[in-house]
């Protein structure tokens, strides 16, 4: 598996994982044959690149820091707590239970590479970008050795950052 600019995409390329829109909902599935206006509508949606299989990568695997249940949850849980402080009410507690989600996914990886770019999100910047503040800061906090009640409280402070 390797990532491909779109612009670097062909017909015949072969998803290696999902893209999915800003709600968990897969807009392609892994191992779907790319089709020339697939190419063209993920441009226009403003995804920037995607993993594809091919020969010469068919043996690497990449893994994300944190499961994409957990990423989705916690958009939605961090778009759901900004309309809520729009109308001035509470969802901390819910955006807490997704923060210690990926606070978990993370301490139980060994070894943690993370890429920068959540490339396969094509809408909902803003709250994917939260989430990935949350996750490196999250990283950083377990590198430092953090428990686990201060890594939740940077992790909440990072998602929060808004």
């Amino acid at each position: 598996m390797r990532e491909v600019s779109v612009g670097r995409l062909n017909e015949g390329d072969v998803l290696a994982k999902e893209i999915y829109t800003s709600n968990g909902k897969i807009l392609l599935g892994k191992g779907v044959a790319l089709t020339v206006p697939f190419i063209n509508r993920l441009r226009d949606l403003g995804v920037h690149g995607i993993y594809i299989d091919d020969d010469l990568t068919s043996d690497i695997i990449i893994e994300d820091v944190i499961s994409d249940q957990h990423r989705y949850e916690a958009m939605a849980t961090i778009e759901k707590s900004c309309k809520a402080i729009q109308i001035g009410k509470d969802n901390e507690s819910d955006l807490q239970g997704s923060i210690r989600n990926i606070v978990q996914d993370i301490l139980f990886q060994k070894e943690i590479m993370i890429s920068l770019m959540d490339i396969r999100n094509i809408d909902n910047r803003l709250y994917a970008h939260s989430v990935n503040v949350c996750v490196l800061a999250s990283v950083l906090g377990k590198g430092l050795g953090l428990p686990v009640d201060k890594l939740n409280e940077l992790a909440l402070g990072a998602c929060s950052m808004m």
